[in-house]
């Protein structure tokens, strides 16, 4: 086979690989598609030509130096060399095809580095995978893994009978036209084109569905420069958009409240408060906050206590979130500041500050801690107490992640009951968490294992509070009841929208005045003001909360930052906007005029860049 017949095989190959492979990833999304005109869906196969064409120009790169020495040696060592590097290429690509389909049912984003730091754990990651995401990975990645390879032997690594004279070895002109020819002709191809500006991951970007924009992004090439700027970005800062001076002054601007006021909410300054981390829940499957009515016994909770309706996370995994609530520490896409204890030990924290006022702290969990190093963090952080699965009673059934919320209920409820008062205790719950082993009510028709696991996660709620309700430390505890994140609902709202990080915030219980329960507040908020505004309330100091502010101020700006993993949103009470990391202009918007949309867009990306300039620094 001729070294240009191979090449031009070996991109066609790949063509057909890309092809297939977005045709599997929107067959995978089509719940998500179900308002968008075919047309549109199948657009997608033309806005990511290019981008599939440079990044099979990128494949093939390797082997053009081999295939070189080969034209002057003949050595059938060097062609093998060449099978052996693209079968592994094949093989590397499956991998990552059938990762992301396993991984976008649950966090619809692309293959990423961050999914890929968790399996530093992989135990963890294999537990909490459910049995169907399994299947969905590893049988099809064995059938077609073994299909590529074996169209892969039979269309481009067909053996080359060795040479017995002069003869059949390419002449001089041929060896030297092969380089000369291919290697600008890959260049063009790698580059998109012969325009002035190269190629980039942005180009397929075409609708404002975005799972869309992912179906047409090349996968290889994403996770390839992901990697890239994920290295470049830990001693640089990738959101720079205006000069420092100016992201901390309109940041500055932001937190700058004309009076340093509160409105007491409670009846005295030293209440036990128990803190409740509702995993991947979201406000779109709570009555409450005007999403399906699918939490009753949290929805009382919320009519009868102070639920805030306007309400964001910091970002989108447990170990950025629980940071943002206890740390009142934004998160940044990409990074989760607990991987690094050295960050971690200059933050700020409620078990810190509560502890030195008198109150015994702990922490649980069902789980293993270890998954996103939370215990590193907790223990770092000084709770007295951080109780995980491997502290639990051994006869105490399990599932795959650990043990589940109903039978935590009463774990907490007796650590609560030992517990010196006044104390903060925490629980964060699992079951709302693939895999969704749990034991599922004896009625129970869900067909939708999440639906399923929140409608189980409100039962093992309601259990808890009837056992609290017995105890005497009950009508003095204020109940903090928030997510961890948001996670897709039924509503289908895509990643990028605001409406999928709307996350509800319930503070419920009797230390709560009268005068103010059964309230709603409507004012943008998020998970970074929430430890500001409980050590207010508790009369103790919130200076070092450098991120978060008093909720309860009547004089406080009203916004949230919240990000994901290709973007972040900026909230406010009167618009927001979504932006995109790879895109100039903001990814979509929801505002009156012009100048609020440039005036969101400062705010926003300054807040961004601001952060990121506090990561870096500690």
């Amino acid at each position: 086979m001729s070294d240009f017949r191979f090449s031009i095989r070996f991109i066609l190959f790949w063509m057909i690989l890309f092809a297939v492979g977005r045709w599997l990833f929107l067959f995978s999304i089509l719940g998500l598609l179900d308002s968008v005109p075919r047309p549109e869906i199948f657009e997608s196969f033309y806005a990511g030509l290019r981008l599939d064409l440079s990044t099979a120009a990128y494949l093939l790169l390797p082997s053009i130096p081999l295939l070189i020495l080969f034209n002057f040696t003949r050595w059938n060592s060097v062609l093998r060399s060449v099978h052996i590097l693209n079968r592994m290429l094949i093989i590397v690509y499956c991998l990552i095809c059938f990762g992301e389909l396993a991984l976008y049912q649950e966090w619809h984003t692309k293959l990423n580095t961050q999914a890929l730091s968790h399996f530093q754990h992989p135990a963890e990651v294999l537990s909490s995978a459910s049995w169907q995401l399994l299947l969905l990975f590893c049988l099809p990645l064995g059938l077609f893994a073994f299909l590529y390879l074996k169209l892969y032997d039979q269309w481009l690594a067909k053996p080359m009978p060795h040479p017995s004279s002069m003869e059949q070895r390419p002449s001089i002109i041929w060896s030297l036209a092969f380089p000369l020819i291919s290697v600008p002709l890959l260049i063009i191809l790698i580059r998109g084109g012969v325009q002035a500006i190269p190629i980039t991951e942005s180009d397929p970007y075409y609708s404002k569905h975005q799972p869309l924009n992912d179906a047409a992004l090349n996968p290889l090439r994403h996770l390839a420069k992901d990697a890239l700027e994920s290295h470049s970005s830990s001693s640089e800062n990738p959101y720079l958009a205006m000069p420092n001076e100016t992201a901390d002054r309109i940041v500055s601007e932001l937190f700058r409240a004309e009076k340093d006021t509160t409105v007491l909410i409670l009846k005295d300054q030293r209440p036990n408060v128990v803190l409740i981390l509702l995993e991947s829940w979201n406000a779109n499957v709570c009555g409450s906050f005007g999403g399906l009515p699918l939490t009753p016994f949290f929805d009382s909770l919320a009519y009868e206590g102070i639920r805030f309706s306007n309400f964001y996370p910091a970002a989108y995994v447990s170990d950025q979130g629980i940071p943002a609530v206890l740390s009142g520490y934004p998160a940044t896409s990409r990074v989760a500041l607990v991987n690094d204890l050295k960050k971690v030990s200059g933050l700020p924290c409620l078990s810190i500050d509560m502890g030195k006022n008198g109150y015994e702290t702990g922490f649980l969990f069902g789980g293993e801690l270890n998954y996103g190093n939370l215990k590193g963090y907790l223990i770092n952080r000084q709770f007295d107490h951080v109780t995980e699965t491997a502290d639990l009673p051994a006869d105490l059934p399990r599932g795959d992640l650990g043990v589940h919320d109903y039978l935590m209920a009463e774990e907490f409820a007796s650590i609560i009951h030992r517990s010196k008062q006044p104390f903060f205790q925490c629980w964060f719950t699992l079951s709302s968490h693939s895999p969704y082993d749990f034991e599922p009510a004896p009625d129970s028709e869900e067909t939708n294992d999440y639906v399923g696991s929140i409608r189980y996660a409100d039962r093992a709620l309601r259990h808890f509070f009837q056992l609290a309700k017995k105890e005497p430390w009950f009508e003095n505890t204020l109940f903090i009841l928030v997510p961890d994140h948001s996670h897709g609902s039924p509503a289908n709202f895509d990643l990028e929208q605001k409406e999928y990080h709307h996350i509800p915030l319930v503070f419920y219980g009797n230390p709560i005045k009268e005068a103010w329960r059964k309230r709603e507040i409507g004012n943008t908020f998020s998970q970074n003001d929430i430890a500001t505004t409980l050590l207010k309330q508790l009369g103790m100091e919130t200076e070092q909360y450098h991120w978060g502010k008093d909720m309860f101020n009547p004089y406080s700006n009203h916004f949230a930052y919240y990000c994901f993993y290709y973007g972040s949103g900026w909230v406010t009470d009167s618009g927001s906007v979504t932006f995109h990391h790879s895109l100039d202009e903001p990814l979509m918007y929801e505002v009156e005029n012009d100048e609020q949309l440039n005036q969101l867009t400062r705010q926003g990306r300054a807040f961004q860049q601001a952060i990121y300039n506090d990561l870096l620094s500690r």
